[in-house]
């Protein structure tokens, strides 16, 4: 499924996803997908990074930020001067401009990152056991990211087999149907 088959929806596939680093080079991300103005301010990201050791976050001024853990424990972060533990697929908000620091490598987390004013966010998880149809509603911008499993994701007349990490990226308005045993996270992202 890609934009080109009706424009329905886009499959990003993990494996295939650029890595850069971090704005203040202290790890690395993959961008799935951004949206920004003319100008090139933020309006709002979705990528996974990768946390491989103790470190500190990027500042990112004028941008709220939720974070998936999605390694295999929980991460340990200190968020201003406040310790703060994520369970394993739970979400942490914070500003951009909190000082934030993880304690300890990591893995993956999936991060939607919104400039502030310009859009908002929601994050989390769906079990999907045997079919269930994610409802999309324009105007606003509905993502699945595969966590386990392989589940297959059908957007109009579009289908695709999802592997872990994969995104599918709906066109605003757009319900997506999730068929197999998977659990997989929910983005939406809404312009202000």
């Amino acid at each position: 499924m890609t934009a080109a088959e009706g424009g329905a929806a886009r499959i990003l596939r993990f494996e295939d996803l650029q890595v850069s680093r971090w704005a203040n080079g202290l790890g690395e991300t993959r961008e799935l997908a951004a949206y920004r103005t003319t100008d090139g301010a933020l309006v709002w990201r979705l990528s996974i990074a990768t946390i491989a050791a103790a470190s500190d976050f990027s500042a990112l001024s004028g941008v709220d930020r939720r974070l998936m853990n999605l390694g295999d424990g929980p991460l340990s972060l200190v968020v201003g001067d406040d310790p703060v533990t994520v369970p394993r697929r739970e979400v942490v908000s914070f500003r951009g401009e909190d000082a934030v620091r993880a304690l300890h490598a990591n893995g993956y987390d999936l991060n939607v990152m919104t400039g502030r004013g310009r859009a908002t966010s929601s994050l989390g998880t769906v079990r999907i056991q045997g079919s269930a149809v994610l409802a999309g509603t324009a105007p606003a911008l509905l993502a699945v990211v595969a966590l386990d499993g392989s589940p297959v994701v059908t957007v109009g007349d579009g289908v695709a087999a999802l592997t872990p990490l994969d995104c599918l990226l709906a066109t605003p308005g757009r319900d997506i149907a999730v068929d197999g045993d998977s659990t997989v996270a929910v983005v939406r992202i809404a312009l202000t």
